[in-house]
């Protein structure tokens, strides 16, 4: 026989209103001080939410990634890689593992997206020739 949970008579947040105007709401009572009204918000969230195994996979790959990253960043010291060097090879690795899952986008807006990186790598060119000078 199933036990109800103490919280489910409670209404969720949710029911009236779109995730994220909860979260923007929740955010705004936290800079105003009302803090109980917030973690109340944040609770109805994580209850309407806490089956979303989505949600928890990516979390695992976060800290995959980040603990991944300070061990990149330890080796680079050992190894004396220089840190601009260091910056590329993450920034092009990171590229590689989005690129297939955003490339039909940027090909489809491929005149403003090359127009727009254009522009800024003109502006990041001339700023590292600079500091090369």
């Amino acid at each position: 026989m199933k036990t109800k949970d103490s919280n489910s008579s409670k209404p969720n947040i949710l029911d009236t209103i779109k995730l994220s105007k909860a979260l923007r709401l929740a955010k705004q009572k936290s800079k105003d001080g009302q803090l109980e009204e917030a973690k109340n918000i944040y609770e109805d969230i994580l209850q309407k939410f806490s089956k979303n195994k989505t949600a928890y996979i990516f979390l695992v790959f976060a800290t995959l990634f980040w603990s991944g990253n300070f061990i990149v960043g330890k080796a680079a010291s050992m190894f004396q890689i220089p840190p601009f060097s260091l910056n590329f090879y993450r920034w092009f690795f990171a590229w590689l593992i989005l690129a297939p899952f955003t490339l039909k986008e940027i090909l489809k807006n491929d005149k403003k997206f090359i127009k727009a990186v254009a522009k800024d790598d003109d502006i990041i060119l001339e700023t590292i020739l600079k500091e090369l000078r």
